[in-house]
């Protein structure tokens, strides 16, 4: 096996569960600890991030699922494939951070934008070949189904300023706990 081809080698020969969780958790589950730890409140207000995070890693499991039911190998031109995807990863990452390093983003957001994205952009750009090539109809359709469940909560995430969370929770929360019967002390308005 050569480095180029790695990443097949990983989602062959690692279980599905395995992968699976360990991907949900360092793409997903580690936002909520991370916040918790440097922000105090446990929290994902993205849709797209925690639901949407989590269909794009399913779709890496479903690529993972197809190398697993063959033996493993790595057509021509696969690792040229490969190769792109790292550096367009790479791209995409200082692209993204670029868009999105605005004041007041939190440390979780920031891991999320320079290690979350790319990770997952570079297994989408990977599993593609392998799904469209060694999977069935349902494989591809249950792919692509998964990339436009992250793409429609991108959608909605976007216009109704779910992306700036912190922003989005300081506005949105003493309203929601409220409604919910919890008693939230607001500081007094000065007099004019």
């Amino acid at each position: 096996m050569n480095v180029n081809n790695f990443i097949y080698w990983l989602l062959n020969a690692v279980p599905v569960d395995v992968l699976g969780f360990s991907l949900w958790f360092l793409c997903v589950g580690i936002l909520h600890f991370g916040r918790w730890r440097y922000e105090g409140l446990s929290y994902n207000i993205s849709m797209a991030s925690e639901l949407g995070d989590t269909a794009l890693i399913f779709a890496g499991i479903r690529a993972a699922g197809i190398l697993q039911g063959r033996p493993f190998e790595v057509g021509l031109g696969m690792e040229y494939w490969h190769m792109l995807a790292l550096l367009l990863g790479a791209t995409f990452s200082s692209a993204y951070v670029g868009l999105t390093n605005k004041p007041g983003q939190t440390k979780m957001d920031f891991y999320h934008n320079i290690f979350v994205a790319p990770l997952l952009f570079v297994l989408i750009f990977l599993s593609l070949p392998v799904v469209i090539q060694y999977g069935n109809w349902k494989d591809i359709v249950a792919f692509f189904s998964y990339i436009a469940v992250w793409v429609a909560l991108l959608g909605y995430d976007g216009p109704n300023g779910r992306l700036q969370q912190p922003a989005w929770l300081k506005k949105h929360l003493p309203e929601y706990l409220e409604r919910h019967g919890f008693i939230v002390i607001r500081p007094r308005q000065p007099k004019s």
